[in-house]
């Protein structure tokens, strides 16, 4: 529903299209394309000119006169080029408004859908007199349920696979566009998103193996609020579990908690032969969990920092993907906030652009 809601609000009132484009009655609107017109329109020096030619017996100065009436001509075909411009320049927005109006109706239907579905399910929970909350639901199924299946089609293995290569782009141009080399993947508890990771990373060995010169290694790692906490069979699963050191009670102190994610994953570093590393960081909105607006993301900042470190253990090039089950890992930040302890002042960054490279939604 916010989703919706952020997504209408920036259509109402059509702001990205100017009233002096488009007045909403099919009037022309648009004062640069009049006053074209009327230029136009109102240049009477080229009949003057012609007039002046027919008058002139002088023959030198008549053929100064029909340069400068050439020279006239061709501002006049100048300005009906741009008025051309400008007329197509309109009607193309015009037609982009009525895109964008379609878009607009079509989400008003699935808003209305979605407030349905949910008034449907809060008075099914209020026959049993229990107040209904979108948090009671559970995951849908364990983390390692039908994890180690062989997958039924290898489309999104492909896709998944060519995403992660292109992340080392970014050490060669694309950090002028990019915030960091991550992008992250977002569905349902259930979907497979574990499954698709483990095979990346199995896939990434096997390449390894079968080729010999295949630098490229996965890392499965799983975040916990507390490594102790987590099942053996689960853990059994995965490379590393990543221990996220603050929480809503905030006891740690700040600068201690970066150092202490870092420092995990420094390890993980020191385990790989491969110059480049992909973190295939699982359960990642652990990174982003937290009640006060002072330490929002912050451990999810701290590991993007990471990521922009230009000196790794083993001089090695480290990209990730991030998965979980909220849409808020995408959302967090274009722009960071400032912030006093998620970049570790004892390293030198990559200056990198603003941009976030798209989400991951392709699984089969």
């Amino acid at each position: 529903e916010k989703e919706h809601s952020i997504i209408y609000n920036s259509l109402d009132g059509n702001d990205i299209f100017p009233a002096s484009v488009y007045d909403g009655t099919g009037g022309e609107g648009n004062d640069q394309i009049a006053a074209k017109r009327a230029k136009i329109s109102g240049n009477d020096r080229i009949d003057k000119k012609e007039d002046d030619i027919r008058k002139e017996v002088d023959s030198t100065k008549k053929d100064e006169l029909i340069d400068e009436l050439s020279v006239y001509k061709r501002e006049k075909d100048n300005m009906l080029e741009a008025l051309d411009g400008l007329q197509k320049e309109k009607i193309s927005l015009l037609g982009d408004l009525s895109v964008q109006k379609k878009s607009k109706e079509v989400l008003d239907v699935e808003l209305s859908e979605l407030k349905e579905e949910k008034n449907a399910l809060v008075e099914e929970s209020s026959r049993g007199n229990k107040p209904f909350r979108f948090t009671d639901f559970a995951r849908i199924t364990d983390i390692n349920f039908r994890l180690n299946e062989p997958l039924r089609t290898f489309l999104d293995l492909d896709l998944l696979r060519e995403r992660v290569l292109d992340l080392f782009e970014w050490f060669n141009t694309e950090n002028q566009q990019y915030v960091a080399p991550y992008f992250v993947a977002v569905q349902s508890s259930g979907m497979g998103k574990t499954r698709l990771l483990k095979a990346l990373r199995d896939d990434f060995q096997n390449r390894t193996k079968d080729t010999g010169n295949f630098d490229f290694e996965c890392r499965l790692v799983l975040c916990a609020r507390k490594a102790g906490d987590v099942k053996a069979h689960v853990r059994a699963d995965f490379d590393h579990i990543l221990e996220i050191p603050i929480y809503e009670d905030h006891t740690e102190d700040p600068d201690e908690a970066r150092t202490k994610l870092t420092g995990q994953l420094d390890k993980i570093l020191q385990e790989c032969d491969q110059t480049n590393v992909v973190l295939l960081i699982d359960e990642a909105q652990a990174l982003i969990k937290s009640n006060e607006q002072t330490w929002e993301a912050a451990m999810f900042r701290v590991v993007r920092w990471y990521l922009r470190r230009k000196d790794h253990v083993g001089k090695k090039q480290v990209a990730a993907v991030l998965t979980g089950t909220t849409s808020s890992l995408f959302e967090w930040y274009k722009d960071s906030p400032s912030s006093t302890f998620t970049r570790d002042s004892n390293f030198e960054y990559v200056v990198s652009g603003k941009n976030l490279y798209p989400p991951f939604f392709q699984f089969c």
